[in-house]
């Protein structure tokens, strides 16, 4: 009975510490940095949160006027937008407003993100730094349902585009049999096409979401009695002057109405979603849904990634490296796809070379001011070893290109195994299993886009004389560049990282603890000397 009761004492005081530790952080939660008001006063970096709050307030406001004139209906939605603009009072700029008010909070939410990354706040700030995660993606969400409810063509067939990713998911083995892709496009359309139902939910979950949102957070202000904008009166005034001169100067354009029968070349989605729709397009499709999925899980357990919570992110070279690697790629994409120089058959080497180069400079510095004793020999395995890794990595991911000159029996090891749709057989029975299997979905309107399952291909520029031979030539000479550029890559990195010396480590600021003199200083106990340390020193 003793050992009872003292087990359940246990479990309790456990729960009581939990609690207080989770009331704790809740009380420094930092919804929109309303608890860094002195820094905000010095940088405008610390009231980006105050941002995201005005211009959802915005947002918010500007939306509940629209919506007395907003009718969610496939046959009068584009017109009641078009009455608003051009018959309601001051219409077009209280959409603009709108508009570009919801474009503000994906740029602010964006910029505090990289904000708490950059300066290292996610490691000390993890519930924090979770909320601003999600506060973007529901901005993102909230941007996607509220895309559609104009009701124009570009909107129509992004929508639908975006609505049959999911779909996707049901190639996965075992996975794929319980019909989740389906299920989930179907529950987002409201049916098996865009139409009413998809409308009327769009239209729902664009409202009720704020709104939801809006009645927590405020309820969490309330509670905790903090202010909610840190921002002066004056930045709360230049913030909505900038957003009725935008939308005054270039006002929010309409676009013509959805037509089903007319397909835009290209599609292109709201701005934002640009950077990742150019990804997806130079992926499999399948491999562009679980990537989708994987980044902002990565983003939000980056605080466990990452668990030297004294060091800011500036002072880790590989973590740097990471965030100046998507935010740069992301750019780049958006801007190739608005200035209509993507390249599908040209731009892949290049972008996936560039992601490793960055990453593998960041991994070798890393190494470097990590500052670890090692000997020199087991410097340049570890060296060897990643490098050799690297390119295999490398190597394995050309054949995802499926370029007709770069076949599977091209390869040595088990990469020639690997099938790709350079191979015609395979080519065919994968565009059976999109379209022949299942002609329901041919002739749905929703899923369109199965009819041409191989638009994500890439292929070989046609030669001069359109002769096989000059293709190969072409594809071998690109190959033999690929692996000249990487090894001359690797041999740059590989000479940084063994160059330190060998035996005490890098003397760095980054961990002045893994040094002598950051030991001493610390009051650490020396380690224990290696062999024949004594000798050398006698």
């Amino acid at each position: 009975m003793t050992a009872a009761n003292s087990l359940s004492s246990r479990l309790w005081d456990w729960y009581d510490d939990q609690l207080r530790l989770l009331r704790k952080k809740l009380a420094a939660v930092d919804l929109f940095d309303e608890t860094m008001a002195d820094k905000a006063a010095r940088s405008p970096w610390y009231a980006l949160g105050s941002m995201v709050y005005l211009f959802w307030l915005t947002t918010i406001v500007t939306g509940l006027v629209l919506i007395m004139w907003y009718i969610p209906n496939t046959a009068r939605a584009f017109d009641s937008i078009l009455y608003i603009q051009e018959e309601i009072p001051f219409g077009w700029l209280i959409r603009g407003l709108h508009k570009y008010a919801a474009d503000a909070i994906i740029i602010a939410a964006t910029m505090r993100v990289y904000r708490m990354y950059f300066t290292g706040e996610y490691k000390t700030k993890e519930l924090a730094w979770v909320i601003s995660i999600v506060t973007l993606i529901l901005g993102m969400f909230s941007g996607l349902t509220g895309y559609l409810l104009m009701w124009n063509q570009r909107a129509f067939w992004a929508s639908k585009v975006f609505a049959t990713f999911p779909t996707y998911l049901d190639q996965i083995p075992y996975f794929g049999e319980l019909n989740f892709g389906m299920t989930t496009a179907q529950f987002m359309l409201g049916g098996t096409a865009i139409g009413e139902a998809t409308l009327t939910r769009f239209y729902a979950g664009h409202f009720a979401m704020s709104m939801a949102a809006m009645i927590i957070v405020e309820a969490y202000f309330i509670r905790q009695g903090l202010r909610r904008i840190s921002l002066s009166w004056t930045g709360i005034a230049i913030c909505l002057a900038m957003l009725a001169t935008t939308a005054m100067f270039l006002p929010v354009e309409l676009g013509s109405r959805a037509n089903r029968a007319e397909t835009p070349l290209p599609i292109l989605s709201d701005w934002y979603f640009l950077g990742l729709y150019q990804m997806m397009k130079e992926m499999k499709p399948l491999w562009a849904v679980i990537g989708t999925m994987f980044i902002p899980a990565i983003a939000l357990l980056m605080p466990a990634f990452d668990r030297a919570k004294d060091v800011p992110t500036t002072r880790r070279p590989f973590f740097m490296s990471v965030g100046i690697a998507a935010f740069t790629h992301w750019l780049l994409l958006s801007f190739m796809i608005l200035a209509d120089y993507a390249q599908i058959t040209t731009d892949p080497p290049k972008i996936w070379a560039s992601w490793i180069m960055i990453m593998l400079c960041g991994a070798c510095f890393e190494f470097r001011a990590m500052g670890y004793p090692r000997k020199a020999v087991t410097r340049k395995v570890i060296g060897v070893f990643v490098g050799w890794a690297l390119l295999f990595l490398v190597f394995a991911a050309w054949t995802r290109f499926r370029q007709p000159a770069f076949a599977p029996s091209y390869y040595p090891g088990f990469v020639s195994q690997v099938r790709t749709h350079a191979d015609a057989a395979y080519r065919d029975r994968m565009n059976a299993r999109y379209t022949g299997n299942n002609p329901d979905r041919v002739s749905d309107d929703a899923f369109n886009a199965l009819k041409v399952p191989l638009v994500w291909e890439w292929y070989v520029a046609e030669s001069a004389d359109d002769s096989p031979r000059q293709k190969l030539l072409a594809a071998q000479a690109d190959v033999r560049g690929w692996w000249v550029l990487m090894t001359a890559i690797l041999a740059i990195c590989g000479v940084a990282a063994i160059g330190s010396t060998p035996e005490t480590g890098i003397e760095s600021k980054i961990y002045p603890s893994r040094t002598p003199q950051g030991r001493r200083i610390k009051g650490l106990a020396e380690p224990p000397p290696r062999e024949g340390g004594e000798a050398k020193a006698a």
